[in-house]
C-alpha cells in the first residue's frame, strides 16, 4: 500500500461568491474549497463542499444567493488533522461522516509561531486511490479488500509472517 498524501487545497476568502467557489471546484475537478477569514489570511473558518451545494440548493435558489458570500452556506465546524494523524484519515472521515479532511500544522518558530498552516486536503478520492493502489502481495490485497478502514494498520504487521502462516495451512 502506498502512503496517503494530501492533495493541494483550493482556498477562498469567506466573502467569495458561492458561484465563484463552484466554478473553482469545477475547474480544479475538486470537491471542496477551504474558506479562510477575510481579515486574517490563514485562519480556516469553514469548508464548502459538493455536499453543501446539494443540501442547500433550495435555500440558495429561494434567496437568489448565488452571488452572495460562501460564508452563508459553508460548513463552519471543520475537522482538521495533523500529518501524524494521516494514517487514521479514513477512520476519522468514516466516523465524522465527511469526505474532505484538511491537513494542518502549527508553525513552531519565527514570526508566525503558533499560527496554523494548511498543508492540503485528504479527500475520499485520495483514500480510495491509496486503498486501491497496487499491492505487493496477495495477503495485502485480501486485507485491503476485506478491511479497507483498517488495512493500513494491519499491513504494518509483517505480511511476511502472515504469508508464511497461510502457506502452511492446507487448502
Amino acid at each position: 500500500m502506498s502512503i496517503l498524501h494530501p492533495s493541494p487545497a483550493l482556498v477562498v476568502r469567506a466573502d467569495t461568491p458561492i458561484s465563484d467557489c463552484i466554478q473553482k471546484m469545477i475547474a480544479a475537478d475538486c470537491g471542496s474549497v477551504l474558506v479562510m477569514r477575510d481579515s486574517h489570511p490563514g485562519d480556516l473558518v469553514g469548508i464548502f463542499t459538493e455536499r453543501d451545494v446539494l443540501r442547500r440548493i433550495p435555500e440558495i435558489r429561494q434567496r437568489n444567493a448565488w452571488e452572495k458570500s460562501v460564508a452563508l452556506v459553508m460548513t463552519q465546524k471543520v475537522r482538521t488533522i495533523t500529518t501524524a494523524e494521516i494514517p487514521d484519515a479514513a477512520e476519522i472521515m468514516l466516523e465524522g461522516r465527511f469526505r474532505h479532511l484538511p491537513v494542518v500544522e502549527t508553525l513552531k518558530t519565527g514570526p508566525s509561531a503558533g499560527k496554523t498552516q494548511i498543508l492540503g486536503v485528504i479527500s475520499i478520492r485520495d483514500v480510495l486511490r491509496n486503498t486501491v493502489a497496487p499491492v505487493s502481495s496477495p495477503i495485502q490485497a485480501v486485507l485491503c479488500t476485506l478491511l479497507p478502514g483498517f488495512a493500513r494498520s494491519l499491513i504494518r504487521v509483517s505480511t511476511d509472517v502472515l504469508e508464511i502462516g497461510l502457506k502452511s495451512i492446507p487448502l
